[in-house]
C-alpha cells in the first residue's frame, strides 16, 4: 500500500523503463566524435565564399506578391531570388541606375549619355582622320566600342523616360 494515497503499489510499465519482468538492455551511447551519416548534406562552403551578411528589406503587399511570384517562376526561394537579383543589379550599375532612377535622374542620365556620346564621336572622328592620312590607328576599336556603349546608354535612358511618361 502506498501510504500517501492509500492505493496499492503495483509495478507499472509506463514509467519509462523496461517492462516488469524483463531485464534492461544496456544503451549504446555514441561518443562525441562518432556521428551518424547525414543524408544528402551539402558540402560546406569555404569561409571566403560563405555568405555571412543578412540584410533586411520591407515590402508592401503588392510588392511582396510580385517578388514571390517572380521567385516561384524562377524556381527560387524569395531570399534566393532577392540575393540573385541584388547581385545582378550590383554587377551592372549602368542598367540598374536607369531602372531605379526617377524622372529627374533619367533626364540627367540622358544628358550625361549624350555628352559621352559626343566625346566618343569626337574620338572616333580623330581615329578615322588618322586612318585616312595613312597613319595606323590602334585606338579605333576602342573608340568604336565606346561609341556603341554610349549609344546604348542613350537608348536605355530615352526608353526609360518614354516609359515613365506613358505611365
Amino acid at each position: 500500500m502506498d501510504l500517501h494515497r492509500g492505493a496499492q503499489v503495483r509495478e507499472a510499465s509506463t514509467g519509462g523503463g523496461s517492462k516488469p519482468g524483463q531485464e534492461e538492455k544496456p544503451t549504446e551511447r555514441r561518443h562525441r566524435r562518432e556521428r551518424a551519416d547525414r543524408a544528402r548534406q551539402r558540402p560546406r562552403q569555404p569561409r571566403e565564399t560563405k555568405r555571412l551578411h543578412q540584410p533586411n528589406t520591407r515590402f508592401n503587399d503588392d510588392e511582396f506578391a510580385s517578388i514571390k511570384s517572380a521567385a516561384a517562376r524562377c524556381n527560387l526561394s524569395v531570399a534566393g531570388f532577392l540575393a540573385r537579383a541584388a547581385l545582378a543589379a550590383a554587377r551592372d550599375l549602368d542598367r540598374t541606375s536607369v531602372e531605379i532612377a526617377g524622372e529627374r535622374e533619367v533626364i540627367t542620365a540622358l544628358f550625361d549619355s549624350r555628352r559621352k556620346l559626343g566625346w566618343a564621336g569626337s574620338n572616333l572622328n580623330q581615329a578615322v582622320k588618322a586612318l585616312n592620312s595613312g597613319v595606323e590607328a590602334p585606338q579605333l576599336e576602342a573608340a568604336i566600342t565606346t561609341v556603341h556603349r554610349a549609344a546604348e546608354s542613350v537608348r536605355e535612358a530615352s526608353a526609360r523616360l518614354i516609359e515613365q511618361h506613358a505611365t
